[in-house]
């Protein structure tokens, strides 16, 4: 896979990069055009980044700028180019844009201006920068700067667009969701330069980090925890296409038949996650922090522990690692099914979201996160394992305890 983004500044060229980072994705940042091409021309594979230095130039300057860079790429031989822009647009986001657009020959270029976690929204054409600001009118602005007008982009339609004998398409966004669809949107055309913020870049990153979860080794994911947050999250990671989900029972008759399909499951390369039964029903039924007495879980998870133990004795090797989420679940599975004596290169993955080697009393060695049930964005999962790819070669390497 070949990634370049283009950047009109070093702190917006870090921060699209940062993104990718996050899923233990490699990025390389250059700003010297020459060790550029001579990347591109050497590597089969990459993620790159370019900074035009290019933000407080005149607008001609800029789109120059922009336009000797895409003219000495071998362009066709690139899988995906993101061209930055600024979500508050500063310094020439229009004129780089249309450069951009002109080099790559696409018709219509996306365009993407949002950043919803920041409170960035592009509604109906018009890019909001926060309570109290203006909104911006796209083609208003593309007008006066540019004589230009733009298309929209819809995504229930069957062409993405409504407007497609335009240079370039806004495309609405006001959650992160909305940009993940308008990533589907610009797979699913072979349409693949695409312009915009660290939002899309955001949602660029997710796509391609679950895509190389296809072939990377599976991880286990045992849910014990019943808060409303963890059944937001593990729906998220459903939703992937990572994964397949099985519910855990109390009756031991059908656990032969159970680790029998999470072993095939595990073999295809999908990570499976195993859940008590009612989970989503209680996540789902309960406002209320649902707090149960940590002896009625060890109670409950007898028949849980019987079926780990015997799953991780027939495929400990073929799983990278492990995440756990609950606290009284985790417990068990260190203490009583796993043994672990020790954990090591603790690491911070996100709120309430944390990694760790650990090695048992008999010497295997583990890769572990530990999520607490109501901590964590919605993405906790996807993380977690990220978290696991990025270590898992830890795992085969005698720890230092």
């Amino acid at each position: 896979m070949k990634l370049l983004i283009i950047a009109d500044d070093i702190t917006g060229l870090n921060s699209v990069g940062a993104e990718f980072a996050r899923f233990g994705l490699k990025v390389k940042n250059i700003i010297d055009i020459n060790y550029l091409i001579s990347f591109i021309e050497a590597e089969d594979s990459f993620i790159l980044g370019f900074d035009t230095n290019s933000r407080d130039l005149n607008p001609i300057e800029a789109a120059n700028k922009v336009s000797e860079v895409m003219n000495a790429l071998p362009i066709q031989d690139l899988d995906w180019i993101l061209k930055q822009s600024d979500s508050a647009f500063q310094g020439n986001v229009l004129p780089e844009i249309l450069a951009f657009q002109k080099a790559i020959s696409v018709k219509p270029l996306l365009f993407a201006p949002a950043c919803p976690s920041i409170g960035r929204i592009t509604k109906d054409g018009k890019h909001h920068i926060g309570s109290g600001e203006q909104p911006i009118d796209l083609n208003e602005l593309a007008s006066e700067n540019c004589g230009k007008r733009f298309g929209k982009l819809v995504l229930d339609n069957s062409r993405g667009s409504s407007v497609a004998d335009l240079d370039i398409e806004i495309a609405d966004a006001e959650t992160d969701k909305d940009l993940e669809n308008i990533i589907k949107c610009a797979v699913s055309r072979e349409h693949q330069f695409i312009a915009g913020s660290v939002g899309i870049a955001k949602a660029l990153a997710l796509y391609l980090f679950i895509e190389t979860c296809r072939t990377a080794p599976p991880s286990l994911i045992v849910v014990g925890s019943f808060q409303k947050n963890t059944y937001s999250q593990f729906d998220f990671l459903e939703k992937s296409g990572l994964v397949k989900s099985f519910e855990v029972t109390s009756d031991d008759d059908k656990h032969e038949v159970l680790l029998r399909n999470v072993m095939y499951s595990l073999n295809d390369g999908f990570s499976v996650a195993l859940f008590p039964k009612d989970f989503k029903k209680t996540s789902l039924g309960k406002e209320q922090y649902p707090i149960l007495p940590r002896s009625t879980i060890k109670r409950n998870f007898a028949s849980y522990k019987a079926l780990l133990t015997q799953l991780l004795s027939m495929a400990d090797d073929l799983i990278a690692g492990i995440v756990v989420a609950g606290g009284a679940t985790s417990e068990i599975l260190f203490r009583d099914v796993l043994n672990v004596n020790m954990l090591t290169d603790v690491t911070h993955i996100s709120d309430g979201v944390t990694g760790m080697l650990a090695q048992s009393e008999k010497g295997k060695n583990y890769c572990l996160v530990t999520k607490a049930g109501t901590w964590g964005t919605k993405d906790a999962f996807i993380f977690s394992l990220a978290w696991i790819q990025q270590n898992t070669q830890k795992k085969s390497q005698r720890l230092d305890v």
